[in-house]
């Protein structure tokens, strides 16, 4: 199957589960399970490209009692720093992953994507000061 139909499929579920995920909230039975509701939200949106969506549901997630498990906390925090890595959004990135690390020294996983971000912004950096030297000369 090619890229751009599992793509377009799972768009379209994507657009089913959000009315779905949206009628949970309102009837979830406790706020652990709203924080669940909205995590396999945000991984259905990532996984499709929605980051912007993606984003907002974690950002949700955050504030359920669902991240007052760590290992939870741990899952939010690395699911919305390579959402934030894949904005381009690195040193934000590099916050979540941090956390992370900090909860979660051996998490090889975010110790990767920490590295990425760290690459990519001093490469970005690196680039912005070479062309202001340039204009400058």
């Amino acid at each position: 199957m090619s890229g751009t139909f599992l793509r377009n499929v799972s768009c379209e579920m994507v657009q089913m589960i959000e009315p779905c995920t949206n009628s949970l909230l309102s009837f979830a039975p406790d706020p652990y399970d709203v924080g669940t509701a909205q995590f396999f939200a945000a991984v259905s949106c990532g996984v499709v490209g929605l980051l912007t969506q993606c984003l907002y549901y974690l950002d949700q997630c955050m504030e359920s009692a669902w991240v007052g498990v760590d290992r939870n906390l741990c899952l939010c925090l690395f699911a919305r720093g390579k959402a934030l890595q894949r904005l381009g959004k690195h040193v934000e990135a590099i916050r979540d992953f941090d956390k992370v690390l900090e909860m979660q020294s051996d998490h090889a996983h975010a110790v990767f994507r920490r590295a990425w971000s760290h690459k990519v912004s001093r490469a970005k950096a690196s680039f912005l000061f070479t062309t202001a030297v340039f204009f400058l000369s």
